[in-house]
């Protein structure tokens, strides 16, 4: 293509839909410290959210407009098309979007092009779907770069506030929410704890009941026997109720006993994973990053990089292209 019109339609293209999928990322309230917790609910949720969907869609169209770049330009040409774009794009969304967190993984993206687009040279060779698998695998490899910088960064983070890190854990472990959602972990063994207090009571009262010697008096026909015998099943009910249950749970709340030393006595395991809590974060980190790299990202790059190859004339013929 040796006209630059389709250049810089090509370059203002990605800029913007990266731009895009960064604004979409910032609506998701995601943070580095999102990461750094072992309740993952509210980054799950954060997640699992149209936003989150729409930066992947965003990030992904970047990523098959800048494989385009590198399919229809030789490299020189490519490079220079791509890295300013890119370079606008990090800077609009550290500075314009305050995504400052992410800058250091962001920048090393601008050293990942030349990558990307060799590992796009390097899969022509491929047999079956060659478009479509290479487009994939050059942009696994574009977004690995920027895992592992995030991976590292991350890390460092965790490293500095490993100690804060360890004493949060097993506090965290108890905030964790369970069942419906609603309840947390130390608000679930307050109820397990008065759910053993109810079962204890009930079945004291039915051990009172079945007394010989209170049947006995009661089958003489003893007022005050019979009305003993109401007032114990009325406590009964009452023992067994959904009240008496939450009335004991928020009284062990109320008395603050610490769940945390019991669950660390019961499971001492929870002690190393703490200590280790610095790298085991990183490391879970990463590991959800290339997950939804390989579901949906990279396979959408391909298929839009596809796309783009088919429908797009190439018209400059060079062999020091990627």
């Amino acid at each position: 293509m040796e006209n630059p019109i389709p250049g810089v339609l090509f370059a203002l293209a990605f800029c913007v839909s990266f731009v895009m999928g960064g604004y979409f990322f910032s609506l998701t309230k995601i943070t580095l410290n999102s990461f750094l917790t072992i309740n993952m609910i509210s980054l799950m949720n954060s997640i699992m959210t149209l936003n989150f969907l729409f930066f992947c869609i965003c990030t992904s169209i970047g990523l098959g407009i800048l494989l385009s770049i590198g399919s229809f330009y030789e490299l020189k040409k490519a490079y220079m098309i791509s890295m300013p774009a890119y370079l606008i794009a990090v800077l609009i969304l550290t500075l314009g979007l305050n995504l400052t967190s992410f800058f250091v993984p962001l920048i090393v993206g601008l050293f990942a092009i030349p990558i990307c687009f060799l590992s796009l040279k390097k899969s022509r060779e491929l047999k079956i779907f060659p478009i479509l698998r290479a487009g994939a695998y050059a942009s696994s490899n574009f977004i690995l770069v920027i895992g592992a910088t995030f991976f590292l960064v991350l890390l460092f983070i965790s490293i500095t506030q490993a100690t804060t890190l360890q004493n949060e854990f097993v506090p965290q472990v108890l905030s964790v929410t369970v069942g419906d959602g609603t309840l947390s972990l130390s608000d679930q063994i307050s109820l397990q704890l008065a759910g053993a207090i109810s079962t204890n009571q009930v079945n004291t009262i039915d051990l009172m009941l079945d007394q010989e010697e209170m049947k006995n008096m009661i089958n003489s026909g003893s007022n005050d026997a019979i009305n003993f015998k109401q007032k114990l099943l009325a406590y009964k009910q009452a023992y067994a109720g959904d009240d008496f249950k939450k009335q004991v749970s928020d009284g062990l709340k109320n008395q603050k006993i610490d769940f945390g030393t019991e669950l660390l006595n019961k499971f001492p395991f929870l002690t190393t994973m703490a200590q280790y809590a610095f790298i085991i974060y990183p490391i879970s980190a990463f590991i959800l990053f290339i997950f939804i790299e390989n579901l949906l990202i990279k396979n959408l790059a391909g298929l839009i990089f596809t796309a783009i190859v088919k429908i797009i004339p190439n018209t400059e013929s060079t062999e020091n292209k990627a």
